[in-house]
């Protein structure tokens, strides 16, 4: 089985510290990180930037949305090609990256920068008014961004630094791991194939997660998910 390919969607521009910290998170997981800078997003040539960055988008396991102070570039087919104000309307590359994932039904990860999730419910409060000029981001989309999001019911999580975002995702992917484990482990024994490769690497790489030091779960979780680690015979420590 390949490894989870996890996209990170954020504009470049301002976030670059953060999108290489989380790179590095998700390699010493053992996982495949997939942004644009790193080479992982094939280009193709008859289709535009957005196209292509969606594409790479729908190849992956997990999504996750980093949102701060820049909406981003406008999609080629959005804002009649114009450099749009602060007030204009139109899609980013990386809104519709998120749309992508929505569409595939991938798990997606938000996470806001604070003073940008502080403002929002400034803007919630004035959304009609364009005479305002918000001090935390450049344009009024990124706000109309986040109440997508929300009308989608996908959880937003503000942060104040890089560490805060590691603290959160490290029991996010341990719990949606566990879960995969456990529903895993019940289809093979239904099946009579509790010692698929499949259920092998999955169950490797929980256990990678909880060597790496997971302490967030509550211990009734991790002893779950230890005991389906030991049941498909895939603990290296024999515990």
């Amino acid at each position: 089985m390949a490894r989870p390919r996890i996209f990170i969607s954020s504009t470049i521009y301002g976030l670059e510290s953060i999108r290489n910290s989380l790179t590095r998170f998700i390699e010493s997981l053992g996982y495949d990180p997939v942004l644009s800078e790193n080479g992982s997003v094939p280009y193709l040539p008859n289709r535009s930037l957005a196209e292509s960055c969606c594409e790479a988008v729908r190849d992956c396991n997990i999504y996750v949305l980093i949102i701060a102070s820049r909406y981003g570039s406008a999609a080629r087919d959005s804002a009649n090609g114009s450099v749009p104000g602060s007030h204009q309307m139109y899609d980013s590359i990386t809104r519709r990256e998120y749309r992508a994932a929505v569409g595939k039904g991938m798990p997606i990860y938000v996470l806001v920068s604070r003073d940008v999730y502080s403002e929002f419910q400034t803007y919630q409060n004035n959304r009609e008014t364009t005479m305002i000029k918000y001090v935390h981001v450049d344009s009024v989309n990124v706000f109309q961004f986040m109440e997508e999001i929300n009308e989608n019911q996908k959880p937003i999580r503000p942060f104040d630094g890089y560490a805060q975002i590691e603290d959160w995702l490290r029991p996010q992917w341990a719990g949606l791991f566990g879960d995969l484990i456990r529903r895993s482990a019940v289809s093979a024994t239904n099946s009579g194939n509790a010692q698929s490769s499949g259920i092998s690497n999955v169950v490797g790489t929980m256990q990678r997660i909880l060597e790496a030091g997971i302490r967030e779960l509550p211990p009734e979780e991790i002893a779950t998910i230890r005991d389906v680690i030991r049941a498909t015979g895939s603990d290296p420590s024999g515990a």
